[in-house]
């Protein structure tokens, strides 16, 4: 412990590779650490880190391997094990690599990772055997998705043949949108997919038997969700704060849905049980899950059947119930839309007229096409709803003419409210999605043929853009003026791979060599040349400080030249207070027993001679409990009023207006067992005036619970993540016990922190 700790020129350090653990304080106060030297990854990940500041890479430092620096980790294939806090604090840090031999990642190896964006593995088996210390070993919480066999993972399959999906396997994975679980799973782990924001569907075979708590918390797209048979605990906040939940169907087998397992689940309207209605009163139902309990509840429920969606009505699952003569309709499928071929329906059988103008939502995984034909038409004019969007750069509509030739490629709003004109009489419509909504897709408010030539006297040139290093150029369309047809597309100019360097020198210090880097003014390619040796020695100037009645004295010895600095020769402080009309001529300590003391409630009245009226009347006043101080005077006519610490330090103070008022106003937030100093006095007549001084006690305020009910849970940090991400608001009061690890910020460290506390993995802030 403490090996290097006060090092402070300590600016790089080679580890061995028979380095196993690190104790505590080891690089303590090593703030000139910039480089770690390491033989080779796998050395690194046997590293145990006592603590997360322990591991220098915390500390701002770079980790080199073959004197190369490391953004991009690749671990070895072989590697079983990574230690804690491996990889804790690295800014870094860009991308890691896994291979299939990982079965453990210790306690907060990736905790504040924050340029951590890429996360790849071999395949989903290898990464569900995994065993995570916590969610903060798992890089997924920072990068917020994953990398499968280099594809991104968006749908995921369990693979047959896992039994169990390890704690936090998919926590915060917030690309993941379809989770299909094979019948040979029996075991969901904690938190395995807590914030995964974006999953939408999720299907759990009868073979599960355990969903740990969490497990599916912060799903916030999650819509419907059947229980499966067996499950006898619904835990601890596994469904929390899926705000878009809907219906959850739950089987008899249940006996005790847990403490704020369907907390802040807004929209959950039907609840579908398998069991009877006196099974149902049976059930343990513990605290926050209000939502539950107040939704329209159907008593033994049963599959009847699936309702396919068709051009223009939805699909959906029915159900029967023994309180609904109707039964209950689930599990909605988006209708699939016309697919218009020669001017029909190839689904419904319905004319163009009556099919393509009409609206156009699209599903998952679409590729629909539509043709308008005009006979004898010279062109077709083609306007779109302003309702017309798609998901930007995901989702795309193709425009082609009569020979098939691609005349535009649009996402997003591109369309809306725009008109396009296409040369012939045929325009073909093409929809093509991996994502889907009921929010989007396409419709035509107007098709207009023309019949006359047009001579496309006049012309433009829309979409040209000019070729860089890293990105393709594009010659522009060319656009008639008259009729808005698209006369020619464009052509992709590639790119031109000449990169516009600038330089910026970095000179050299004492101990660091100086180089040139160039960069390039377009994209991320740089390169570091003519490098310059240090200076050498450094050239050092010495400053005595000399002690003090309150602070050491010293000798410090600092470089003219760069940061590197030193002190020595130290000399006690004096002790000794030299106080002149009771304060210290060194420090400004005042001497309380100079100066009356004033309590609280207490009113004192203060005559201030003529004489006086330059100097302010001071008076001690040390609280026995914390609270809002507020210090007020009344019936002078210019009255001046100062509050101050045992120091003389100003904390606040107020004048009154000569124009409006008499009055003087300080109010304070105190810490009992501090000295604070009262000044009072006036600058303009002498007078007599009162001053009050009140006492407030603060409300007791419990760190960590952000919600103000007396206790710290996982709706405080659930509502601190979405506070993190931008969907609430909280005022400086909360912030405030928000903000647990006290470094004056409110981040996902102060919401993980609190997740860690719920959980007990820690036990105090």
């Amino acid at each position: 412990m403490y090996a290097f700790s006060g090092h402070s020129d300590l600016a790089s350090i080679t580890i061995p590779s028979t380095i196993q653990s690190i104790g505590e304080g080891a690089f303590l106060e090593c703030n000139g650490l910039k480089k770690v030297y390491v033989s080779s990854i796998e050395d690194w990940c046997k590293i145990d880190f006592s603590y997360s500041d322990v591991n220098p890479l915390s500390r701002g430092a770079d980790l080199y391997v073959d004197n190369k620096l490391v953004t991009d980790v690749t671990i070895p294939d072989g590697v079983k094990s990574i230690g804690k806090y491996a990889f804790c604090g690295y800014s870094s840090l860009k991308s890691i690599s896994f291979p299939s031999s990982i079965r453990s990642i210790g306690e907060s190896a990736f905790y504040d990772c924050p340029n951590l964006d890429e996360v790849y593995a071999t395949n989903i088996e290898d990464w569900c055997k995994i065993k995570f210390g916590d969610m903060l070993s798992n890089p997924i919480f920072y990068a917020r998705k994953i990398y499968i066999d280099g594809e991104l993972a968006t749908d995921i399959t369990i693979p047959k043949g896992i039994t169990k999906i390890c704690d936090y396997a998919f926590v915060s994975c917030e690309t993941i949108t379809n989770v299909v679980i094979p019948n040979s799973v029996i075991s969901i782990g904690n938190s395995a997919f807590s914030g995964c924001s974006n999953l939408k569907n999720i299907s759990i075979p009868n073979s599960v038997v355990n969903i740990e708590k969490g497990a599916f918390s912060s799903c916030f797209n999650l819509e419907e969700v059947e229980i499966p048979d067996g499950i006898k605990f619904i835990k601890y906040g596994t469904f929390a704060f899926c705000e878009n939940l809907t219906t959850i169907i739950i089987p008899q087998s249940v006996k005790e849905i847990g403490n704020l397992a369907f907390d802040g689940d807004y929209n959950l309207s039907n609840v579908l049980f398998k069991g009877s209605k006196s099974q149902w009163n049976s059930i343990d139902f513990t605290d926050g899950n209000t939502n539950l309990v107040e939704s329209v509840i159907h008593y033994d429920v049963k599959f009847v059947e699936k309702k396919a969606p068709t051009c223009v009505n939805k699909g959906y699952d029915l159900y029967s119930c023994s309180e609904c003569s109707d039964g209950v309709k689930i599990n909605y499928t988006d209708p699939l839309g016309h697919n218009v071929v020669s001017g029909i329906c190839e689904r419904c059988g319905k004319s163009e007229e009556d099919c393509v103008e009409s609206a156009h939502p699209y599903n998952y995984d679409s590729d629909e096409s539509w043709t308008i034909y005009k006979k004898n038409a010279t062109r077709i004019a083609v306007v779109f709803s302003d309702s017309t969007e798609t998901v930007a750069d995901c989702d795309y509509i193709y425009l082609y003419d009569k020979n098939g030739e691609e005349i535009g490629k649009y996402s997003g709003t591109e369309l809306a409210g725009k008109k396009i004109t296409v040369l012939g009489d045929t325009v073909k419509i093409r929809l093509v999605s991996d994502v889907g909504n009921t929010s989007y897709g396409f419709s035509l408010s107007n098709i207009v043929p023309y019949y006359d030539k047009c001579l496309h006297s006049s012309t433009r040139l829309e979409n040209e853009k000019s070729p860089t290093c890293a990105e393709e150029g594009y010659t522009g369309d060319l656009i008639c003026n008259n009729c808005e047809a698209v006369l020619k597309k464009g052509e992709i100019i590639p790119a031109t791979g000449k990169h516009d360097m600038e330089e910026h020198i970095v000179p050299p210090t004492c101990g660091d060599v100086g180089f040139t880097i160039h960069a390039c003014k377009n994209c991320d390619y740089r390169y570091t040349d003519n490098y310059v040796e240090p200076r050498g020695e450094h050239d050092i100037v010495v400053t005595v400080v000399s002690p003090t009645c309150g602070e050491d004295g010293y000798t410090l010895h600092s470089c003219k030249n760069c940061g590197y600095s030193y002190e020595d020769n130290y000399v006690k402080a004096t002790g000794n207070h030299e106080f002149v009309d009771g304060f210290c001529k060194n420090c400004g300590k005042i001497n309380a027993k100079e100066f009356p003391n004033i309590n609280s409630n207490e009113t004192k009245t203060i005559n201030i001679e003529l004489t006086d009226s330059e100097d302010p009347r001071y008076f001690v006043f040390t609280p026995s409990y914390s609270g809002k101080l507020t210090f007020y005077s009344t019936g002078s006519f210019y009255s001046c009023g100062y509050l101050y610490d045992s120091f003389m330090h100003e904390l606040d103070y107020d004048r009154s207006d000569f124009e409006s008022g008499s009055c003087f106003k300080i109010s304070y937030d105190v810490v009992a067992g501090e000295t604070y100093v009262l000044g009072v006095g006036t600058s303009v007549f002498p007078d007599n005036f009162d001053i009050t001084v009140k006492l407030e006690p603060n409300k007791e305020t419990l760190l960590g619970d952000v919600n103000g009910d007396g206790e710290i849970t996982v709706v405080d940090a659930t509502i601190l993540q979405k506070y993190i991400v931008g969907q609430t608001t909280l005022d400086d009061e909360t912030l405030n016990v928000a903000d647990v690890n006290k470094d004056g910020a409110v981040t996902v460290v102060d919401a993980t922190l609190i997740q860690k506390f719920v959980v007990k993995v820690i036990t105090e802030f």
